[in-house]
């Protein structure tokens, strides 16, 4: 009997049954065993990914650049639309309540901020650097509240719960794709990136072999047919080989992000297990 490969996902939750799609076509391209994990909670699954206990997975880059001794970035999706340049790119929208009276990025100071978590690059860092660029201080948001999720934060402004949030744009395409009537209770005021896109990583405890069949096999998904079906679905073009040096930008983000602290309560759900989430938070 063959050993099964578990697959794991970090990503937003709305995204989950594309990439199990995508673990059941690679396990079919390239004779593995793989088993794409729905059960176990995701930071859980991020630190089995860490630890070798999970052979392969979806990681945001920020949690990547602080654990690439650990895991090889393999490939990162190109996502269909112009917005994304034909590259393995996406942004954060910045976006507010559609009766706000925010209008521009440089309007939010006092005003209630929610985000994702704070291992995020696309819903922390990023806002975080780019605050840093203009010369915007922590302080200058009111409340701060960790939502949990992209989706969590994006419900929380469209409720007029909170007065802004930054999402990445890939979970937002497909928040409005699954449900379009929430596109009428927000506005988008301004789009932070690109970024590079979170990779799918293999442990470094994998034979070298096994982590190049599974590249080399999701580098190739656009040439079958059954492979360009489930891409199209997820709203994807193709993957595409990345390395280390990809992620550079977010070392450089992260590096400027540092100037800016955001005060809020830590998450319910954080993970101890991963191990970074004072170095995100500091």
């Amino acid at each position: 009997m063959r050993q099964s490969l578990r697959v794991v996902s970090a990503l937003a939750p709305n995204a989950a049954r594309h990439l199990h799609s995508v673990v059941d076509w690679l396990a079919s391209a390239t004779g593995l065993a793989l088993e794409f994990d729905t059960r176990t909670p995701w930071p859980e699954c991020e630190a089995d990914l860490y630890a070798g206990d999970a052979a392969f997975g979806w990681i945001c880059g920020l949690p990547y650049i602080l654990e690439a001794s650990r895991v090889e970035p393999l490939a990162a999706a190109v996502m269909a639309g112009e917005r994304y340049q034909d590259r393995p790119v996406y942004f954060s929208d910045v976006i507010v309540p559609a009766a706000s009276r925010f209008s521009r990025f440089a309007d939010l100071r006092g005003a209630s901020l929610a985000f994702n978590e704070p291992g995020s690059h696309s819903g922390y860092n990023v806002l975080r650097y780019h605050m840093a660029r203009i010369g915007m201080p922590g302080a200058a948001f009111g409340r701060v509240t960790a939502a949990g999720s992209h989706e969590a934060a994006l419900r929380l402004v469209v409720a007029g719960q909170v007065d802004v949030a930054c999402l990445d744009t890939t979970v937002l395409d497909q928040e409005l794709a699954d449900r379009p009537w929430l596109a009428s209770g927000f506005r988008v005021i301004a789009t932070l990136g690109p970024s590079p896109i979170q990779p799918l990583v293999g442990s470094r405890r994998l034979p070298l072999a096994t982590r190049r069949r599974v590249a080399a096999a999701i580098e190739e998904m656009h040439l079958d047919p059954a492979g360009r079906r489930i891409l199209a679905a997820a709203r994807m073009s193709r993957f595409e080989r990345v390395c280390d040096a990809d992620y550079d930008p977010i070392r450089r983000m992260t590096r400027l992000a540092a100037a800016v602290r955001l005060d809020h309560a830590p998450p319910a759900f954080a993970s101890p297990a991963c191990g970074r989430t004072a170095a995100l938070t500091a």
